[in-house]
């Protein structure tokens, strides 16, 4: 009887993990219930706002790669110029993110120190789930042949309230 036992307790410290586990997942569960004043709370609460990320379909593709090349274009030329007044009226950024001349300041000073933007060539764009993400080469001016350097450029343009904005954008070594 005692072995009996023994096998009983060994099986339960093993198997104590999965069943409190279940537990709290069927009392997660049962607790997540709601009534319909609630659900209809939740839903309103989710409700798309103005700054909501709509798709960009297969035949929006070129026109959405069109803008964000001409937009992506004038970032990197003002980055190069260090010309914020060249990019202040651009859409830039979504809601909280929007581009501040900040922003823009910190990230002229970065290329500095790594001697600035000598070219650029844009290189292709690809489909990102609901976002287009397009590429440049970027060439950064070099002390020396050794020291030269190329880098990605990365726009992510997404369409918010049925226009494109740029979402994001930064470089890749």
């Amino acid at each position: 009887m005692h072995l009996l036992a023994s096998k009983a307790a060994g099986i339960c410290r093993k198997k104590l993990p999965c069943l409190l586990i279940g537990a709290a997942l069927i009392a997660g569960f049962n607790g997540g219930c709601s009534t319909a004043a609630e659900t209809q709370k939740n839903r309103a609460e989710q409700a798309p706002d103005k700054n909501s990320i709509g798709v960009i379909s297969a035949m929006e593709a070129m026109s959405a790669s069109a803008f964000g090349r001409d937009l992506g274009d004038k970032l990197l030329a003002a980055l190069q110029k260090n010309d914020f007044a060249a990019v202040q009226s651009l859409p830039l950024g979504v809601g909280h993110s929007e581009f501040s001349k900040e922003k823009f300041e910190q990230l002229c000073k970065k290329l500095r120190s790594q001697n600035g933007i000598a070219k650029f060539a844009y290189l292709t764009d690809l489909k990102l789930g609901r976002y287009r993400r397009l590429l440049w080469k970027v060439e950064l001016n070099a002390a020396s042949a050794e020291n030269s350097a190329d880098v990605i450029f990365e726009l992510i343009v997404a369409k918010v309230q049925n226009r494109y904005r740029v979402a994001g954008f930064g470089f890749r070594p």
